[in-house]
């Protein structure tokens, strides 16, 4: 396996303390098969069990990889029903394919129904196609998202909006049912630096990944985020969620399953996102994937031994990511899903008992 360097010291900022373990919940397909959802809710059980903090839900539309949470509020009161203490988490609702009243009346209510365990990830939503679902066009899709999260923000808290429907008509209204908790709020962030001075200035947590920035990048753009939060008076600080890949190897068997799985992830990731997904050829694309999910493996995820995993945690502490939310399900279901979320569990045991 081709190795990539990657610094042993990416970043100057100092964590306050070690990231929080959860789990993601994407990589899943629906090609048709039963049980979909009991068995995502049973890995979902199982990370509540081994002690991990929160799970983050997908929104995801006409198509088959990740096309099992076109909701994640449904999904979201799903887990609310078949769990006690795991906090539930879009990621991301994408506002601007919604009312931003029917967004924050779905999750109030998993709000109510949890007990106060709602947190929301928003995003500016990235396929054009999706904006079949929106009432304004996908170049608008940036103010959109702006619009909507005050909206969302002022809902919460109580206020009332006056609105306009289509048909010229102007109501006021109020959230019902009432939300428990506070609203905790994230923003997805990619590659660019102003989305996450955005979020940061405006008060918000950043939920990003690894795909598209290595640690250097990512440690820039988390800099970027705290100095958003400087210059809205906010200070140093946030959270800074990040999505990684998860996979457990305990010998050349599980490594090869696990590559292999990583390697048809990243091709259901670049044919999703593309405007014609059957014109790509997967053995003419095998390549791009291949040193895709290396690039991947090489430091910038939790896809290996469990005794590489403790290091690769404290280089995204010293970064001053918050929290990593593990990505599991694009392995094979079955004991790679559990074995892998176990070994989540004892790694998130390892810090808390080295932190007592």
């Amino acid at each position: 396996m081709a190795s990539r360097p990657v610094s042993s010291h990416p970043a100057t900022a100092t964590p306050v303390s070690e990231p929080a373990v959860s789990l993601s919940l994407f990589g899943f397909t629906t090609d048709g098969q039963d049980g979909v959802y009991g068995r995502l809710l049973d890995l979902v059980e199982l990370a509540e069990a081994e002690g991990l903090e929160n799970v983050w839900l997908p929104e995801r539309h006409f198509d088959d990889f990740g096309g099992f949470s076109p909701n994640p509020a449904v999904l979201g009161a799903m887990v609310a029903m078949r769990t006690t203490r795991l906090g539930i988490r879009a990621g991301s609702s994408v506002l601007p394919l919604h009312s931003a009243v029917s967004v924050a009346e779905d999750w109030a209510m998993v709000d109510a129904a949890s007990g106060g365990r709602v947190g929301i990830g928003v995003a500016f939503g990235w396929m054009q196609r999706d904006f079949v679902l929106s009432d304004a066009p996908h170049a608008e899709r940036r103010e959109l998202l702006r619009t909507r999260i005050g909206q969302l923000e002022r809902l919460w808290s109580g206020e009332a909006l006056e609105l306009e429907g289509h048909s010229g008509e102007k109501a006021t209204v109020r959230l019902h049912p009432r939300p428990v908790s506070e609203l905790r709020l994230w923003q997805a962030c990619l590659g660019n630096p102003d989305s996450y001075y955005e979020s940061g200035r405006g008060g918000r947590g950043v939920l990003t990944n690894l795909i598209m920035q290595d640690l250097d990048q990512l440690a820039a753009n988390i800099e970027r985020y705290q100095q958003g939060r400087v210059d809205g008076g906010l200070g140093r600080g946030g959270e800074i969620t990040v999505l990684v890949h998860a996979a457990l190897s305990d010998g050349q068997a599980s490594e090869e399953r696990n590559m292999e799985a990583l390697e048809r992830y990243m091709l259901s990731t670049f044919s999703s996102s593309s405007e014609d997904p059957a014109s790509i050829d997967p053995e003419v694309w095998k390549p791009r994937m291949v040193a895709a999910a290396e690039r991947l493996r090489d430091g910038l995820s939790l896809v290996g031994p469990e005794s590489e995993w403790p290091a690769f945690r404290e280089k995204l502490a010293r970064l001053g990511v918050t929290e990593i939310t593990c990505l599991v399900d694009f392995l094979p279901h079955g004991e790679a899903w559990t074995d892998t979320v176990r070994a989540l569990g004892r790694l998130r045991t390892r810090s808390a008992e080295s932190h007592a």
